[in-house]
């Protein structure tokens, strides 16, 4: 089916620009068209106001010249209530802000003060623009001036604004609870709550209703990248399931569109009942989807404007490749739903965990590099990922969702023996590094509510004698053991902005910042020299030569490497053991072909 087309026969026109030569052109024409079809059902209008209601529109957008569009992530593009402005995020130059377009003119500007922004919200009367960076909830008015903050918020996962002046928002990825504060600023208040106390299911991307007391949002489902969507209100009063496996949802003209397997669909629904009252009908196939954030770019307008980007290259499609370590150059093993991966200590093997599309199960196989095929390790209905080589290679420990918990397992690298449960946990447990003695296991947390994301160590020998290493309110986790086991290298986001750091495994003290301008991902060489971690913001490989004795450590040089797009996941690249090449899990090109934006003017016009 063509993209963006509706289940319905009876759409009566599009509008199709024919094509051109550049990007610029094509910018001015589609803009002109728009101008063009404005202005013509405006003359319409004012000559004769009993001519038949306007018909169904298309056209696309292309980004500013020299800029890409980035939703990394989904949901960063979003129209004004009004249908006459459009907000995105663009990448120029290495740098990523809000933009802000008129639908009726030819260019867009760059919001000031919004380097780093995600997931952009508009007020009610289409003046200001809400969204997160910084660690903070901010708000800019699109007619000028500089944003100003309204609350702390770690790492938000979207927000929503009613025309009493009330933000409702998530202020992490890891927020069990959604909270409401005043637009005006001022300290927040929970307004929705797991269904048990202390529960650990995450809730984001609201989306008021009409009566602006009501809002939809995502809550996580039954595994990872599964969310349903629920109701809840300001008042308490409601809180309740719709629909299950689904993205985040807005509501327009009598109908609630979100995405499903990357399919976008418009479902009637009476917003007295709170209930769904006809059968959902396709919109448009193939849009940017993000499963595990649970949100994809679409967005629509109370004037019944939809705009959506159309997937090009396949959110669930990444890159396994070598690297080579001076060039970049690229080797590809194979294009698919990768997620994280771990050298054995040989180095012959690595094991991968990839998901199956239609369960959104993810299992780990095991990929033999010599001869470049590979074996599945798990099988079942179990969620199974975040796989870890022991340093002696005889076993792989792993999380596994099952019996409704988060369980670190281990089981035997030849597949042979039963399955060991180490570590059973209400909240998320990954495993990211094995210390070289055999002896430590550093452990990635997630889900505890009066912290963000944590490392704990768990003694081999001990589980049960699991304890923090580092727990507090920052998202701090990616951890990796030196070659020696004396240090740990994890990034936080304690000063604002995820950077690399390194503190001994043993005590309190001594704790060194490594970045100096975005970090993450860190990554030992194999002979401890050299500590590769990933630039996020420039999106390259990043080298800091490294001195440790038994009580000091010692930062040397930093270098860029190459430029690459990694998939922004714990475990995404390895170093080999010659320190000649990464194996990594990247993300698709797109900066050559960034996908425009399809525009639909009157999205229901002959719909039903």
């Amino acid at each position: 089916m063509d993209p963006g087309r509706y289940g319905s026969s009876s759409t009566k026109s599009t509008y199709s620009p024919p094509a051109v030569s550049s990007r610029r052109e094509r910018i001015l024409l589609a803009s002109a068209g728009v101008l063009l079809v404005l202005l013509l059902i405006s003359g319409i209008m004012h000559l004769n106001r009993s001519v038949p209601e306007v018909e169904q529109y298309r056209y696309t957008i292309a980004p500013p010249e020299g800029t890409s569009f980035n939703n990394f992530g989904g949901g960063h593009t979003i129209l004004s209530p009004d249908g006459t402005k459009l907000v995105f995020l663009a990448r120029e130059s290495g740098e990523n802000s809000l933009w802000v377009r008129s639908l009726d003119e030819l260019t867009a500007r760059k919001l000031p003060g919004t380097d780093g922004a995600i997931y952009p919200f508009w007020s009610p009367d289409s003046r200001w623009v809400g969204f997160f960076a910084d660690g903070r909830l901010k708000r800019i008015d699109v007619s000028g001036g500089s944003p100003i903050t309204v609350t702390n918020a770690e790492d938000g996962r979207g927000g929503t604004w009613n025309e009493a002046g009330i933000i409702v928002f998530s202020p992490a990825a890891t927020s069990s609870r959604l909270y409401k504060v005043p637009a005006s600023g001022g300290e927040p208040s929970p307004v929705t709550f797991d269904e048990e106390e202390g529960g650990t299911a995450g809730h984001r991307f609201p989306s008021f209703l009409p009566d602006g007391n009501h809002f939809t949002y995502l809550r996580e489902g039954g595994g990872a990248a599964v969310y349903d969507l629920y109701v809840s209100a300001l008042d308490g009063k409601t809180d309740k399931l719709l629909l299950e496996n689904v993205s985040s949802a807005q509501y327009v003209s009598g109908h609630l569109l979100y995405i499903r397997d990357t399919n976008l669909f418009a479902h009637p629904f009476d917003t007295k009942r709170l209930k769904f009252n006809g059968d959902a009908f396709l919109v448009a196939e193939s849009i940017v989807y993000a499963p595990l954030r649970g949100t994809g770019v679409f967005t629509i307008s109370n004037t019944g404007n939809l705009i959506y980007q159309v997937d090009r290259a396949g959110t669930d499609q990444f890159i396994l490749s070598w690297l080579d370590k001076i060039t970049g150059e690229q080797t590809i093993i194979e294009i698919g739903p990768f997620w994280n991966l771990s050298f054995s200590p040989e180095g012959r093997y690595a094991t991968v965990s990839v998901e199956d599309r239609a369960s959104r199960k993810r299992d780990i196989w095991i990929y033999d590099l010599e001869r470049s095929v590979r074996t599945r390790f798990t099988f079942g209905e179990n969620d199974d990922f975040f796989p870890v080589w022991s340093p002696d290679g005889r076993y792989i420990v792993f999380e596994s969702l099952r019996d409704d918990g988060y369980n670190i397992v281990l089981r035997e690298s030849g597949g042979g023996g039963e399955e060991r449960i180490l570590h059973r946990s209400t909240f998320r447990m990954r495993p990211t590094d094995w210390s070289a003695d055999g002896k430590l296991l550093l452990i990635s947390s997630q889900g505890e509510s009066q912290y963000g994301q944590s490392l704990y160590i768990l003694p081999f020998d001990n589980p049960e004698d699991v304890y923090p290493f580092l727990r507090r309110s920052f998202m701090e986790f990616g951890g990796k053991f030196s070659p020696d086991g004396k240090w740990v290298a994890y990034h936080s986001n304690q000063s604002g902005r995820f950077e690399v750091y390194i503190r001994p495994t043993i005590g309190t003290g001594g704790i060194r910042q490594v970045s100096t301008d975005s970090g993450v991902l860190p990554e030992w060489s194999p002979d401890g020299r050299e500590l590769f971690f990933y630039d996020f913001l420039e999106e390259r490989i990043m080298s800091a030569s490294v001195k440790t004795d038994d009580n000091s450590i010692d930062i040397g040089t930093i270098r860029p490497l190459f430029n690459i797009r990694f998939r922004f996941a714990i475990n995404s690249y390895n170093i080999s053991q010659d320190r000649k090449r990464f194996l990594a899990i990247t993300s698709p090109d797109q900066e050559a072909d960034p996908g425009e934006l399809t525009v639909v003017l009157n999205w229901d016009k002959g719909i039903r």
